[in-house]
C-alpha cells in the first residue's frame, strides 16, 4: 500500500503542476486524496510490523514529527521549486520525498529477519 501510495500521490502532484484546468485539477485532487488515504494505512502497517508492540508509542511520536516536518517543509519547498523551475516541476517534491520510501523498502528487504 506504501508503495502504490508513493507513486499515486507523486504521479497526481505532478500532473496538477502540468496542467491549468480545473476540472482535470478535481481527478488530481481524487486520486491525491487517494494515495493519502493509502499511505496513512500503509505506513502504519510498516510501522506495526517492523516496530511491534513493545515502543509502539515512542515509534508514533517519531512518525508524527516526521510528518509534521513534511507538512511544514513541504509547501516551502514546493513553492521553491515551483517559482524556480515553473509549476510542471512540482511533482520533483514528491519524487525526491518517495524515493526515501522506497530507499527504506529496499534496506529492509535487504537485512535479514530479526529472531525473537
Amino acid at each position: 500500500m506504501l508503495g502504490v501510495a508513493t507513486v499515486l500521490m507523486t504521479l497526481s502532484i505532478a500532473l496538477g503542476g502540468a496542467t491549468e484546468m480545473i476540472g482535470f485539477w478535481v481527478v488530481v485532487a481524487i486520486l491525491c486524496g487517494v494515495g493519502v488515504g493509502a499511505g496513512e494505512a500503509g505506513s502504519l502497517g510498516v510501522l506495526l510490523e517492523s516496530i511491534g508492540v513493545d515502543r509502539i508509542v515512542l515509534a508514533m511520536v517519531v512518525w508524527s514529527q516526521v510528518w509534521a516536518i513534511g507538512y511544514l517543509v513541504g509547501p516551502a519547498i514546493g513553492g521553491g521549486v515551483a517559482e524556480a523551475l515553473g509549476y510542471g516541476a512540482l511533482g520533483l517534491v514528491p519524487l525526491v520525498a518517495s524515493s526515501f520510501v522506497f530507499v527504506g523498502f529496499a534496506r529492509l528487504r535487504s537485512e535479514p529477519a530479526a529472531s525473537v
